[in-house]
């Protein structure tokens, strides 16, 4: 019996409280290191892993935009990130470890990068893996921002706390479960792995919804990482759940161990928690954002591409859109174009790939809002830098540009 059988479960389990990140634990973090590194043993013994430039860039800004929560081994914490990895689970898969060890599989960086069709993920249509696959980008960091909040959210010393506490512990590892022995931790997974109950599924459920909620405020932290991203991805596991085979969904159980939440009650809380964080400007219906009560550029969905589908777009610039409007600046004019291969503003560039930000000088508040294809020339013309012609038509991302950046 190895613990690799019980990792997936294990994972899943979180406390049921709001989280105080300062108390102690029953398991100190000097334990939970020790744990960590058994357990990631185990796992590497069924489970090849290796470093992933792509993923790694993205933790890495995660954890710049995030100083205050986030850290790797400084010398100054007693808990701190690992580099993340890319493993070789054949699943669609994303796992945190104790202490700080995070895996993302193949599968899960493949259906993250897919520009999905109406229907089904396509993974003959997949972006580039790298930054200018901008929506993919941010899903991804939303997927790393969730399991990334696993480990700042203490599950594993919360979980032990919640279901054995000191007693508990002594019952089942003796006195010295600080400075425990491979033994003792895998008698302690393998008891974890068999409490199949109704507590033990509550505190899974109420973790992953704590998760999505930290999620978020890393994620509104972020330059160019949006809440809404999250949300897209969850639609995006929804729809396809019950079509592949996803570690830890179990869509047909019906008694009173289920530690899943459902997918779409994730969504409705992920949907109201952006909406709270814009002061109820930034609302949502049936897959439709609406700005001030009205759907957003008229029709409540912002197009897709060969680069990005709808609803992956719709929600990137939502979130983002909220995160404006939280801090002060929508109707501010402090938006610009940027190129995409360059930081320089291009008031006067005749381009067609650009960004559309927002920025703040006074307060070093940055965001980027969308990523545009646009006609010669309408950079200059969106910027008032040179005369539209008489009767020209706008292309429908200069449009959503000039309607985003002039919204009063």
């Amino acid at each position: 019996m190895t613990v690799r059988k019980y990792i997936s479960i294990f994972c899943l389990v979180t406390a049921l409280f709001a989280v105080n990140i300062s108390e102690a634990y029953v398991i100190s973090d000097d334990a939970e290191h020790i744990y960590g590194n058994y357990i990631e043993d185990e796992y590497a013994n069924g489970v090849r892993s290796w470093d992933n430039p792509l993923l790694s860039r993205i933790q890495k800004e995660l954890v710049e935009m995030n100083p205050t929560t986030l850290n790797f081994k400084d010398g100054a914490h007693s808990r701190y990130l690992y580099p993340i990895k890319e493993s070789s689970v054949n699943e669609v898969d994303a796992v945190t470890l104790p202490s700080g060890r995070i895996f993302l599989s193949t599968q899960m960086i493949d259906y993250v990068m897919t520009i999905p069709s109406i229907e089904k993920i396509d993974y003959h249509n997949l972006a580039a893996y790298n930054e200018e696959s901008f929506w993919q980008y941010s899903m991804l960091a939303a997927v790393i921002a969730h399991e990334t909040s696993h480990w700042y959210n203490r599950d594993f010393q919360r979980k032990i706390d919640e279901l054995y506490g000191e007693a508990g512990l002594k019952k089942l590892l003796g006195s010295d479960w600080n400075n425990p022995s491979s033994d003792n931790i895998l008698a302690l997974m393998t008891d974890i792995a068999y409490n199949q109950t109704a507590k033990n599924a509550q505190f899974s459920v109420a973790g992953e919804y704590l998760a999505d909620k930290q999620a978020l405020t890393f994620l509104n932290n972020s330059t160019k990482f949006s809440p809404g991203s999250l949300v897209s991805f969850l639609y995006r596991l929804d729809k396809h759940e019950k079509r592949y085979d996803l570690k830890g969904v179990d869509i047909a159980v019906e008694n009173e161990y289920n530690p899943h939440p459902d997918t779409l009650e994730r969504i409705r809380r992920l949907e109201k928690l952006i909406s709270e964080h814009s002061n109820g400007r930034v609302t949502f219906n049936n897959q439709k954002f609406y700005l001030d009560g009205q759907p957003f550029m008229g029709t409540g969905v912002i197009k897709g591409n060969d680069r990005v589908s709808t609803i992956d777009r719709t929600y990137f610039v939502a979130g983002q859109i909220a995160d404006i409007i939280h801090n002060g600046e929508l109707g501010s004019g402090k938006f610009a174009f940027t190129e995409v291969y360059t930081t320089d503003n291009i008031h006067n560039a005749d381009i067609k790939d650009i960004y559309l930000t927002c920025a703040d000088g006074d307060t070093r508040y940055f965001k980027v809002i969308d990523r545009l294809k646009i006609k010669p020339n309408e950079a200059r013309y969106l910027m008032g830098d040179d005369t539209r012609p008489s009767g020209y038509e706008y292309s429908y991302d200069a449009q959503l540009a000039k309607y985003i950046a002039t919204y009063k």
